[in-house]
């Protein structure tokens, strides 16, 4: 566990799979991580293979394949 006070560029996100709406994991990350790093490691943590896709769950839109290179610090919602 990592005490989320303690630094800034650590944060929590919620992670919910489309066939299972029900079912919601956080995982603390690091927003200096580029929205890939956060792909793969949630594929690993949830042992899953690619390809898929992130969803903010705020606005419901997509991230495209042109941002994958784009550190999440980047976006304001981290």
């Amino acid at each position: 566990m990592i005490d989320i006070d303690s630094t800034e560029n650590i944060r929590t996100v919620i992670v919910n799979m489309d066939s299972d709406k029900n079912t919601f994991d956080r995982y603390q990350i690091n927003i200096d991580w580029t929205l890939q790093e956060l792909t793969d490691y949630i594929l690993k943590e949830k042992q899953l293979e690619p390809p898929y896709k992130l969803r903010n769950l705020t606005t419901q839109r997509l991230f495209v394949k042109e941002e994958l290179d784009t550190k999440m610090r980047s976006y304001q919602d981290f």
